[in-house]
């Protein structure tokens, strides 16, 4: 009996997809076109694996453009030859030629012109022309340009610098070195049908050197007496570049490179090259350029100040009768003996050291300090002080000797001073306190503590003016009790009639 093969459609889309709808169903007719059961069927040739047989369904097994093209003569047409067989009996083939039929095709080859842009290019650069290829519709066919979310392409996007214009991407919004860096976008291409592509693009801002735009620095204010080498000031530049380089010279005012015979640079300070002295007090003024990696620059003239540095003058062991100071401003230490010191002109300071000594600051805002232990008959004489110009600096250790007698809980700052290392005073008892814990270091003395009157009893029961100064006679002492019944300690004096008040008096 005469056995026939029957396919029940030889044409396909091209794109079919894998596995996922049959070409067509096959059976094995009679002579009268009836099925005949029990058959089974495959291929005696798949073509390079593109068709597969499965029960009696065709499949393609592979997709693409390169496995079907309509477009494509030698992939739009197929012949195959399938085989029935059925048990013992002679198999049974046919021959049937498959036929690849038209489907959208989508975009293909995406191209863009360029992918960089400056940082410093405009709003509406071109950056891109965009192109793609239409296999249905072939070269010149319209194409619509889109970015989008992702490379599903479902939904449109935006993006903070660039746009697509027509089939251009341009630049949309400023650049500056915030910006500089690649960036990764989804790109659609759809045709008229509908039909998209999405690829995966990469732009680029690139840098743009651009010059330094100001100078900075620390500083600028050196003594006459520094060494050379010391540091007079720290450069720093700001330019739009970030984390560039830089190197600074001095310069005159249109940039070139001179020597400065006291200060140079090194890297990025400008230090002292030669000894400086009262010739060089005063400003100095010259051109500083800072050149960036790229060699763009910027100048700024910049000021170094050299200041007048104390003139230390500092006594012996024995009575000097006569340390003098200069015109400028003066250290003067006495040390031991029974000195005569004098500051002259200047802003000076003025430290008899121990014994009885005799300080005149002469003109100019002077410093008088007493830091040595202060003991009972010895006290120094300021000759001249000025309550307008002249402070009184008195340290508190060399108050160490003396406690304060029944302090009031308020006018006491700490349980433990600062200058006896942590120990309480007369091994904890309340009954006393050391002068650290009422006068404030490195403050005038409080109002509430000090007294003027002609003697200690003028002060009244209670109080707690703990340096009296008595203005008939000029001594200024220390009152152990705060109420002016217990004797006081004379600590120095000045000229009898003297103004005094609490602000004179600085605690060091």
């Amino acid at each position: 009996m005469p056995i026939t093969i029957k396919l029940s459609s030889i044409t396909f889309p091209e794109d079919i997809g894998w596995f996922s709808t049959s070409i067509g169903i096959i059976s094995a007719k009679d002579e009268n076109g009836t099925t005949l059961e029990g058959y089974r069927f495959e291929l005696v040739d798949n073509i390079g694996g593109r068709f597969a047989i499965e029960y009696q369904y065709l499949y393609v097994t592979t997709t693409g453009n390169e496995a079907f093209n309509f477009e494509n003569d030698n992939l739009n047409s197929f012949d195959i030859k399938i085989r029935a067989i059925k048990g013992n009996e002679p198999p049974v083939e046919a021959d049937f030629t498959l036929t690849v039929t038209d489907a959208p095709d989508a975009p293909t080859n995406l191209e863009l012109s360029g992918n960089t842009v400056a940082e410093n290019a405009a709003i509406e650069t071109e950056i891109a022309t965009l192109s793609a290829f239409d296999e249905d519709r072939g070269e010149g066919a319209a194409i619509f340009y889109d970015f989008v979310t992702d490379e599903y392409g479902d939904t449109v996007a935006t993006h903070d610098l660039f746009e697509v214009v027509g089939t251009t991407i341009r630049l949309k919004a400023n650049l500056d070195d915030a910006q500089i860096g690649p960036y990764e976008l989804w790109l659609r291409a759809m045709d008229e049908d509908g039909s998209y592509s999405v690829n995966k693009i990469a732009l680029n801002v690139t840098n743009v050197n651009e010059a330094p735009t100001d100078l900075t620095f620390t500083g600028g204010i050196i003594a006459e007496d520094a060494s050379v080498g010391a540091v007079v000031t720290t450069l720093s530049a700001q330019d739009p570049d970030k984390n560039d380089t830089f190197t600074y010279a001095i310069t005159d005012a249109k940039g070139a490179v001179v020597a400065n015979p006291y200060f140079e640079i090194v890297g990025n300070q400008i230090k002292v090259k030669a000894g400086l002295d009262n010739p060089q007090l005063g400003p100095h003024t010259f051109w500083v350029k800072v050149t960036d990696s790229g060699q763009l620059s910027y100048l700024e003239q910049v000021t170094i100040t050299v200041s007048n540095s104390p003139e230390v003058i500092t006594g012996t062991n024995r009575n000097d009768n006569k340390l003098n100071g200069s015109a400028d401003d003066d250290f003067i230490n006495g040390l031991a003996g029974n000195d005569r010191l004098f500051g002259l002109a200047g802003n000076d300071t003025l430290n008899g050291g121990a014994g009885k000594d005799k300080l005149h600051g002469g003109a100019g805002q002077d410093v008088f300090v007493f830091d040595t232990p202060v003991k009972k008959g010895h006290f120094d004489h300021i000759e001249d002080f000025k309550a307008s110009d002249d402070t009184i600096q008195i340290s508190l250790a060399a108050l160490k000797a003396f406690k304060v007698k029944g302090a009031k809980a308020s006018d006491v700052l700490s349980k433990k001073s600062s200058d006896d290392k942590g120990k309480p005073d007369d091994k904890g008892s309340k009954k006393s306190v050391g002068f650290d814990k009422i006068f404030k270091k490195d403050q005038k003395l409080e109002k509430k503590f000090f007294n003027v009157g002609m003697k200690l009893s003028d002060s009244p029961d209670g109080s707690n003016d703990y340096i009296f100064y008595n203005k008939k006679s000029g001594i200024v002492y220390l009152d152990i009790d705060g109420s002016g019944k217990s004797k006081g300690i004379e600590i120095l004096k000045v000229k009898p009639g003297t103004t005094l008040t609490a602000d004179d008096f600085l605690f060091i």
